[in-house]
């Protein structure tokens, strides 16, 4: 029981229902729920929360019982999921596994799950999320939907293709060429896009082509020719549903490669910054050349441990959609499998649609719309970064929020804030690469941090500093892995920037598969 600041209504919480009642004892309205163990009314008189016996906690509008958002902590008290009755959700790394949709199909067949993993390129939206009770919550939500559709909707077109891999989930070869082959099987959603990844990173589609498959009609059967590095591989594909918006789960196969020719790695950079926008009101200080200074920090020190480097910097001007897909393409011809391929990203960023974009030179901010066009989004990302396919990426960003949006420091602890991390996230899910990334304000990224004479962008600069030797902590064995450069700028960053702006700032990391050298000291 809970009543409300000014005694004019009360919420009472049951086995079966919560009801709100009216103070002459009138029922407003009434939720059917599972055991209400608690209930409260919001100091703003908005809302009526509810601690429910399936673990979750719920918010309901006071005037309409309408429910808003809904809250789940595991109980290992790290995985955590929170949704709105839209289907947009945010979940923090491993949560996404703990909910789903139940779809009957009939009294005579199996129900279905669908987790909302599998949905999550278009419903993973913790910037809608982070707002769901706000004032505006509904004007974002309608003009989502109308690019997402209602989840309903979708999940009645049908399930995503069944998928199986023809041959064994275990295979050991001689050479490095392998060659995957799909059965995929309409399961009533039709059969869309698929995606492939080997270790973890995502590869180009664009090499699959069809074939014959064994079976009948509402099948199609798909080839996909690797070439592996060296040792153990984990090779893996999704489909997605004919409208590319649901995923089924994925399959994987293990390939040993135990070819007897050793080739050497080199190491592959292309290194971005802009400093100097078009639009003149964006302009930074370090960021071009930060750009500089990393590629040349990785030419230095990665001499002793390649067989070669190669660096391509693109700063200020040379900075546009087309300039950055053509590096993408020159680069993707010269890499190798065993090679090893960083991308680093400096200047202003983005969120829109829930996704990350970095900003190049040449865009005028006017409207979402100019940034969905001309900025590296999370999409085109994804599809560039595809076409290096190498067994070891690393993605840097050092980015800042973009100009006159995000102007004080108390801004990083805002919603805005929240949105550039799970921007970030959603990107290192959808790459798979490893990625070391910082969102700054501008005011830090025009200050940065001086250090004889040389002014760099705090994060950059910890980085720097880190795979000149100073990251050499964990093993001191003269090489900087990117477990040890994370580790040292998970520590050096917070403090230095409370050192010089009394506000700590936690840069983000994902580490996918095994740690890996980048630099010899």
């Amino acid at each position: 029981l809970a009543i409300d600041a000014k005694g004019k209504a009360f919420v009472l919480g049951t086995d079966w229902y919560i009801r709100l009642y009216e103070k002459d004892g009138s029922l407003r309205w009434k939720r059917p729920v599972s055991v209400a163990w608690a209930v409260n009314i919001s100091a703003d008189d908005r809302w009526v929360v509810a601690a429910l016996g399936d673990g979750t906690i719920r918010w309901y509008e006071k005037d309409t019982g309408a429910e808003r958002l809904a809250f789940y902590l595991h109980p290992d008290e790290k995985r955590w999921v929170t949704w709105t009755p839209e289907g947009f959700y945010a979940a923090a790394e491993g949560a996404e596994e703990l909910i789903g949709y139940h779809l009957n199909q009939g009294a005579d067949k199996e129900a279905q799950f669908i987790g909302i993993d599998q949905i999550g390129t278009v419903f993973n939206r913790a910037d809608l999320v982070s707002k769901a009770l706000d004032h505006e919550y509904w004007l974002l939500a309608e003009a989502a939907l109308k690019e997402a559709g209602d989840i309903r909707e979708i999940l009645k077109a049908g399930l995503p293709p069944e998928m199986e891999i023809v041959g064994g989930l275990q295979q050991k070869i001689s050479q490095r060429e392998f060659e995957l082959n799909l059965t995929l099987s309409d399961q009533g959603g039709g059969i869309g896009r698929v995606e492939y990844r080997i270790n973890g990173e995502v590869v180009s589609s664009g090499l699959a082509r069809p074939y014959a498959p064994r079976a009948a009609a509402g099948q199609k059967g798909y080839k996909r020719a690797f070439t592996l590095p060296n040792g153990e591989n984990t090779v893996e594909a999704i489909a997605y549903s004919e409208n590319n918006q649901v995923a089924a789960k994925p399959v994987k196969v293990s390939v040993m490669v135990d070819d007897p020719v050793q080739r050497e790695p080199s190491l592959h950079v292309l290194s971005i910054g802009v400093s100097e926008y078009r639009d003149r009101t964006f302009d930074l200080k370090y960021a071009a050349d930060d750009a500089v200074d990393f590629a040349a920090t990785l030419k230095k020190q990665g001499r002793k441990m390649y067989k070669k480097v190669e660096t391509e910097v693109l700063v200020d001007n040379e900075v546009s959609l087309e300039r950055i897909k053509t590096a993408f393409e020159e680069m993707a011809e010269k890499v190798q499998p065993q090679d090893v391929f960083v991308l680093y990203l400096a200047g202003h960023g983005l969120v829109v649609d829930g996704r990350y974009h970095f900003v190049p030179h040449n865009v005028i901010y006017e409207n979402d719309d100019a940034i969905r066009a001309k900025a590296l989004g999370e999409e085109k990302l994804r599809e560039w970064l595809a076409l290096i396919e190498v067994g070891k990426r690393m993605m840097v960003i050092d980015s800042c929020h973009a100009g006159k949006m995000v102007e004080t420091l108390a801004s990083l602890a805002s919603p805005r804030g929240v949105d550039d991390k799970f921007a970030i996230a959603r990107l290192m899910k959808a790459t798979g690469s490893s990625v070391l990334a910082a969102a700054s304000s501008k005011q830090q990224a025009m200050e940065g941090v001086i250090e004889n004479g040389q002014g760099r962008g705090l994060f950059t600069h910890v980085l720097l500093k880190g795979l000149a030797g100073d990251a050499d902590i964990i093993k001191g064995d003269g090489y900087i892995n990117i477990g040890e450069l994370q580790a040292f700028a998970r520590e050096e960053v917070p403090r230095l920037s409370l050192e010089k702006w009394q506000y700590e700032q936690f840069p983000m990391f994902h580490l996918n598969g095994q740690d890996f050298p980048i630099t010899q000291v």
